[in-house]
């Protein structure tokens, strides 16, 4: 007999349905799985280490940025920190580089709401990086382990080198331990 029912076939051919199976199943997986690029050190041409005047002369010649020089600058409190505050243009309203001992390591786009929406930067986003890390009422987060991406309402992208961040967390709670320290040696005064 040329055929047989099928199930003869795949009782006797056990290992080799087996096999077929398996490597159907492997190609299937392989290419079903989307690939996303990973969260980014930067926006643009705006690279986390960048220093201070380097950022500098790259608004001069960047039509997002209205940014008319040494106005835009400006000192922040603490110690070792700048900020350069720039108009935008088209998409971008506003934008923030913030540095860190004359390194960027944050920068913040407020979006121009009447030319795009939250949904079309959630969808992008998503398409890009793939599912957001986080997601909470405030926005949406995509991070590994040295970049962060969030979106936030009603509608700022956020670009944060982690290594920084984390560093100011870490001088954050050790000011707040001494703190505490020092708050209870002055109650123990009295």
């Amino acid at each position: 007999m040329l055929f047989q029912p099928i199930e003869k076939c795949m009782v006797m051919n056990k290992p080799a349905f087996c096999a077929i199976f398996f490597i159907f199943s492997s190609l299937f997986a392989l290419f079903s799985q989307e690939s996303y690029e990973p969260v980014p050190g930067g926006f643009h041409d705006f690279v986390f280490g960048d220093s201070l005047e380097v950022v500098k002369d790259k608004l001069q010649y960047d039509s997002h940025f209205a940014y008319r020089g040494d106005p835009d600058v400006s000192m922040m409190l603490e110690p070792d920190r700048s900020i350069i505050d720039t108009a935008g243009s088209g998409f971008i309203e506003r934008a923030y580089f913030l540095f860190h001992e004359e390194k960027l390591y944050q920068i913040s786009l407020v979006m121009n709401r009447e030319k795009i929406d939250f949904y079309t930067f959630q969808m992008q986003l998503t398409k890009k990086y793939g599912d957001p890390d986080s997601l909470d009422p405030t926005g949406m987060i995509w991070e590994n382990e040295f970049y962060r991406i969030s979106l936030e309402y009603p509608l700022t992208v956020k670009y944060v080198d982690l290594g920084v961040f984390d560093s100011f967390l870490e001088e954050s709670r050790k000011r707040k331990t001494n703190e505490e320290v020092l708050r209870e040696d002055f109650l123990d005064t009295f």
